[in-house]
């Protein structure tokens, strides 16, 4: 390890001891100490208290700028008040019924109106929305193949986890990068219909449709 690495490598861990704590206790009944893989990463990932605004503090209590914002979702920012009233309102008469609810019309006619779509299908998480997105495309062109950037997070399905975060002897050529499985269980069938081209890189996108 790269001297500039560990140092701050100990400084992480000097600053986190109760991230670390709870992350151990997490192992003994969660997999991975984590709710998903995504968010496991050595020596332990911070686990958060509580968040407001543009930032969230650790269990340690150190502040830091949320720059992931729940990888997008939260655009107006943690506990933002209008947020918070209208889920309060909510709470009263029922957050989840696994049933048509009109204010799906709302939502949807809003996004409408503010950007260029006819239409949309809301789905309950990031990796829902693009195997959905994807089973849509093969449905509409007939083919099963697609093209995924390397390097790229798109969701937990199998058409998605692949080259998502390769290492460096499997990468293959820069101008065709190898399609690597993101994990135990990804079946080669998958792995065969993603065909890996290299972010920014037109001219290997290009080549993927030769």
């Amino acid at each position: 390890m790269y001297a500039d690495l560990e140092k701050e490598l100990k400084t992480f861990e000097r600053r986190t001891p109760k991230s670390a704590e709870a992350h151990k206790k997490n192992l003994k009944r969660i997999p991975l100490g984590v709710a998903s893989n995504y968010r496991a990463y050595d020596p332990y990932p911070i686990f958060v208290k509580e968040g407001q605004g543009s930032h969230f503090r650790d269990l340690d209590g150190n502040d830091y700028i949320d720059h992931n914002l729940c990888f997008g979702a939260l655009m107006a920012g943690h506990c933002h008040p209008a947020v918070m009233k209208a889920v309060e309102g909510r709470l009263t008469t029922g957050t989840m019924f696994g049933m048509p609810h009109d204010m799906e019309w709302q939502l949807a006619e809003e996004i409408c109106q503010r950007f260029p779509v006819e239409m949309v299908r809301f789905g309950s998480s990031g990796t829902e929305a693009t195997m959905h997105a994807v089973r849509l495309a093969r449905a509409a062109t007939g083919r099963d193949k697609i093209i995924k950037f390397e390097g790229g997070y798109h969701g937990l399905h199998d058409a998605a986890l692949v080259s998502v975060k390769p290492h460096a002897p499997e990468f293959g050529d820069i101008h065709a990068p190898t399609a690597v499985p993101g994990g135990l269980g990804v079946p080669k069938a998958s792995i065969a219909n993603v065909a890996i081209a290299t972010f920014n890189d037109l001219a290997t996108v290009e080549l993927r449709f030769r």
